[in-house]
């Protein structure tokens, strides 16, 4: 009897024993899960605001750092205070001056040539890449939404939903009219026009030619707020607004009836300018009504430089359309040319990062950087700031983290920087020297191989900032003309390794 007593009492004792660790281990792995929901809802949502065909200086806050204009002038005081509540990028640039190739640069981190997209998505032409910025904060523990334009691929395997965005809203192709929702270009090719409006794969036909759609921008809005008040767990969203982008369709119509042409197409630029800037606003509202604002990092860029074309007429002027007549002749401000063009005014774009209201922050608000970046930066970098830790090297970025230059100017995070804008030519920037190849002059019209400017050209940004080819510095700067021309001709060789394009094949280059 005594034997069975200690028996029990051994197994008693064991059983208190595996429970007592048992309690433990539970204890450690609900501590730790809390510790790691807690960990996940400390991180910063991540708001990408992307528009489109939008010069720099169509922003007041920079119009003002040129010397254009003062904060009173500025149809942009929503896009200003963005600026004061975090950095202004004073040279930054987008990685292509079209469409397609900048998007694709934009959530990669990579080149265009090196994501496989170098001009924009049609037919079977998509985003291939299985891993980029919607992938990546999906992994971290985000939720992931898209609103508006994708334009990188129309087929069922590149839609958004299948390149790690939770969430869809908006159109495929590359711009839709406000109103309609269908994308209607060219205009004598009807085959192509198409309704062009869904959630998710859903196409919303409840919207299909309905005389009481509201403007665009309203959908939008409305759909940002909706994904922001439900979000669950820290939300990366990419809010690539099709504005300016013809149809200039503002949403308050200017009252220029008696007005020239050209005023009137200044007064609805500037109006659909407002549009936007109404569209952050209401952005940064909904935020701050959801409770989210001071946890929230939200980033401003266009995808490249301000569109000339003479589509941009359309429903303001339809025999200055029909004409191919340029649209706001040569109005970009400081830069030159615009959109298609490797021109600062094709790639030199508005760039802003407004952060949390944290204090670790504090020193970041309110400032402008100098340095050059570049669109393909912001993966790296926004990446550094949520997790502290460099994105895994199978993503094979090549954006550089602005995070030390950010933190103090005198860091410069990128000296140089290639653009082989294919079929049109190539620019490269050391430091303050610009080696351009064959550029187009896109303000001239609409048929960019009219408008090619052959040959080399060297210019000195610092005293020739709006690209005057008369001042061509390669005489004068010999030296630096054969170094940068050989270091640009290792650089195309390398682009043209990574993507079959005809211009490859171009003896001129080694022409002087």
């Amino acid at each position: 009897m005594e034997y069975h007593l200690k028996k029990r009492i051994y197994l008693l004792s064991l059983l208190c024993i595996v429970l007592i660790s048992s309690c433990k281990k539970s204890k450690e792995k609900l501590s730790s899960q809390n510790s790691a929901n807690q960990s996940l809802a400390d991180k910063p949502n991540i708001i990408i605001i992307y528009t489109d065909d939008q010069s720099q200086e169509d922003i007041g806050y920079f119009r003002k750092l040129s010397g254009l204009g003062s904060p009173t002038d500025s149809t942009t005081p929503n896009i200003d205070k963005l600026a004061k509540d975090g950095i202004a990028f004073n040279q930054f640039y987008t990685a292509a001056p079209v469409c397609t190739p900048s998007r694709v640069a934009l959530l990669t981190g990579k080149k265009p040539e090196s994501a496989g997209l170098i001009g924009n998505a049609y037919g079977d032409k998509g985003l291939k890449a299985e891993l980029n910025m919607a992938t990546y904060f999906r992994s971290q523990g985000y939720q992931t939404a898209l609103i508006g334009k994708w334009h990188l691929g129309h087929t069922e395997e590149f839609h958004p939903n299948k390149k790690g965005f939770d969430r869809f809203f908006g159109h495929l192709s590359g711009v839709v009219d406000n109103y309609t929702y269908v994308y209607r270009w060219p205009k004598q090719n009807p085959k192509n026009h198409a309704y062009d409006l869904y959630e998710n794969t859903v196409l919303q036909e409840q919207y299909q030619n309905n005389p009481n759609n509201r403007h665009l921008a309203h959908l939008l809005m409305d759909k940002a707020k909706e994904y922001i008040t439900q979000a669950s767990a820290p939300l990366f969203m990419y809010y690539a607004i099709n504005q300016p982008h013809y149809p200039v369709q503002p949403l308050e119509i200017p009252n220029t009836d008696s007005a020239s042409a050209e005023v009137k197409a200044e007064a609805y630029y500037q109006a659909f300018v407002k549009t936007i800037d109404t569209m952050v606003g209401r952005l940064i509202n909904d935020l701050e009504a959801a409770g989210k604002l001071d946890n929230t990092i939200i980033v401003f860029q266009s995808d490249h430089g301000h569109s000339f074309e003479s589509r941009n007429w359309d429903g303001i002027d339809a025999t200055l359309e029909n004409k191919g007549t340029v649209y706001r002749n040569d109005t970009n401000y400081s830069y030159r040319s615009g959109k298609f063009s490797t021109f600062e005014g094709g790639i030199r774009v508005p760039a802003i990062i407004r952060f949390p209201k944290k204090p670790k922050f504090d020193k970041l608000r309110g400032i402008v950087r100098e340095g050059m970046a570049v669109s393909i930066d912001w993966f790296p970098t926004l990446a550094a700031l949520v997790t502290q830790e460099p994105v895994p090297s199978n993503y094979d970025l090549e954006g550089f983290n602005l995070i030390e230059h950010m933190k103090d100017n005198r860091t410069v995070v990128r000296e140089k920087y290639f653009w082989h804008h294919f079929g049109r030519g190539f620019a490269y920037r050391d430091d303050n020297l610009k080696l351009l190849y064959m550029p187009v002059d896109s303000v001239k019209g609409d048929n960019l191989a009219e408008n090619y400017l052959p040959g080399y050209y060297l210019v000195d940004l610092d005293t020739n900032l709006k690209e005057d080819l008369q001042r061509d510095l390669k005489a004068t700067l010999k030296a630096d003309f054969t170094r940068m021309r050989q270091e640009a001709l290792e650089l195309y060789k390398v682009s043209c390794s990574k993507v079959s394009n005809r211009s490859c094949g171009n003896q001129d280059l080694l022409t002087p």
